[in-house]
């Protein structure tokens, strides 16, 4: 695999699967009593526990045969799909009220991790059909953008753009990109 195309499958992974991260992220920075730096620190702690969950489950999965491997690209197909069809339920986008607690740090990294089901799904079959270098490779990326992520986060809510990025349907957009990974993931790319 050229890095071109890893680097392309690890930027829509993370950003699909981390939408709702950033929503997370800008609603506590929205609480002027929480500190932005505990939530970077239990951002990054969520995040690491579902990368690293996803890496034991595709190592667990040893016994698919390799030809195969490719088809469990499926699953953030399907998941896509189901967002996709929810999104075209609903027909409100809400944020759900986040109250602070004196534990920030322990209760972001429960929310990152409660709410990373989506990380799992995307990550788990990336690491079971990657060689070992590209899986460093990524999760050198990943660790880089899980920073970066915090980074946007931040200048975004410095600037009181909550409510713009709030009218965006980010159900849209992560059923769209999850639909993009596994057609890579299936495609071998």
């Amino acid at each position: 695999m050229e890095y071109y195309n890893l680097i392309a499958l690890g930027v829509m992974a993370f950003v699909s699967a981390n939408i709702d991260g950033m929503i997370i992220a800008l609603a506590f920075m929205a609480d002027p009593s929480y500190n932005t730096k505990n939530i970077l620190y239990g951002q990054i702690i969520g995040f690491w526990v579902l990368v690293i969950v996803s890496f034991i489950l595709a190592q667990s999965l040893f016994f698919i045969p390799k030809g195969g491997n490719n088809w469990l690209g499926l699953i953030p197909i399907l998941f896509g799909f189901v967002k996709l069809a929810s999104y075209i339920r609903s027909s409100s986008n809400e944020l759900v009220a986040i109250r602070p607690s004196n534990r920030q740090i322990q209760e972001i990294t429960i929310l990152t991790v409660a709410t990373g089901a989506d990380d799992v799904i995307a990550y788990t079959p990336i690491f079971l059909t990657r060689k070992p270098h590209e899986i460093v490779f990524l999760f050198i990326m990943f660790a880089i953008m899980t920073v970066a992520w915090w980074f946007i986060a931040l200048f975004l809510s410095e600037r009181q753009l909550m409510r713009r990025i709030s009218s965006v349907n980010m159900r849209l957009i992560v059923s769209i990109l999850m639909i993009g990974i596994g057609s890579m993931i299936i495609a071998g790319d």
